[in-house]
């Protein structure tokens, strides 16, 4: 202590202001200066690691939220691709069960075949309401529970036409045996005169059996005619009501195709593109009502 105060009083700042402690202001400003610097060195180094450090967190923040975004968009992309592809085959499994339809009316298309389109067609459709919203889902079980039952009533409609089709065709090869036994039997008159034959028995008999052919022919012609004209008329009402039936069918359509168009995001204006459809409906109805007036005369030409 002694040895201090004397180093102390031996400086030559000793002498300038009051002492505290022993120490002018001098000497304790000596002593602070330093001290002070240190602390702003520590200050600056610790404020400058905070800042590195809020940096740091900032970039870590941004950068997660960066691949929350991507992973979110990778997910949404992925989501879409799958709502496309199952779209995209529901589109065309409604086209197709609308085309079955007028199929039904064909009965030279095997009606297992039919069905099998029309089963396939629904289980493509159903995978809507896995990836649709409701509205989509409402929009296709509309369509689809319309079309259901109007398959099974076009399908109930086929047995009487295809009977009736059994029958034209049973005397149409009948009709065609008794034209060839007539061609059979002029041939052996003329080969029974051009021999010089005089057997009047055998000549009558030829003759008897082609007049029975021809009765039989005549007989088959009728019928068939007949047939014809109940298979045509009948024809014509099963189109008809097809017809009906697919106006209900055509008219739930659009909202089924928008309510998809919607989800992925292809959105087109509704009363235009319903329209579309019923104009498809107006030509669809001049274009039968031709063909209904051709098959009108047909008919007429078979009475």
């Amino acid at each position: 202590m002694d040895v201090a105060q004397g180093w102390i009083s031996a400086s030559p700042a000793a002498d300038s202001g009051p002492a505290f402690l022993g120490i002018t202001l001098g000497q304790w400003i000596a002593i602070f200066v330093p001290i002070a610097a240190l602390i702003g060195v520590v200050l600056s180094l610790w404020n400058a690691r905070a800042v590195a450090k809020r940096q740091l967190d900032h970039a870590a923040r941004d950068r997660q939220m960066q691949l929350d975004h991507d992973a979110l968009q990778r997910d949404r992309e992925r989501q879409m691709s799958i709502r496309r592809e199952v779209y995209l085959e529901a589109a065309a499994a409604l086209v197709r069960m609308q085309t079955t339809m007028g199929q039904l009316t064909d009965i030279t298309i095997d009606a297992k075949e039919i069905t099998a389109t029309f089963g396939q067609s629904q289980a493509a459709i159903v995978k809507t309401h896995i990836v649709g919203t409701q509205e989509t889902v409402d929009a296709v079980m509309r369509y689809t529970n319309a079309a259901g039952p109007a398959f099974l009533d076009m399908l109930s409609r086929r047995p009487s036409l295809q009977l009736r089709n059994a029958k034209i065709d049973t005397h149409t090869a009948l009709l065609q045996k008794a034209l060839e036994d007539q061609a059979r039997f002029t041939r052996m008159l003329e080969t029974h005169n051009l021999e010089g034959g005089r057997d009047s028995a055998r000549v009558k008999a030829i003759q008897k059996q082609y007049e029975f052919a021809s009765e039989s022919y005549n007989d088959h012609y009728t019928k068939r005619a007949h047939f014809q004209a109940e298979q045509i008329s009948e024809h014509r009402a099963v189109v008809d009501h097809m017809m009906d039936l697919n106006r209900n069918l055509v008219r739930l359509l659009p909202r089924a195709v928008l309510a998809v168009r919607a989800e992925m995001e292809l959105r087109l204006d509704a009363e235009w593109y319903e329209a579309q459809w019923l104009e498809q409906i107006r030509f669809m109805d001049a274009a039968w009502a031709e063909i209904n007036a051709r098959l009108q005369t047909l008919v007429n030409q078979q009475c």
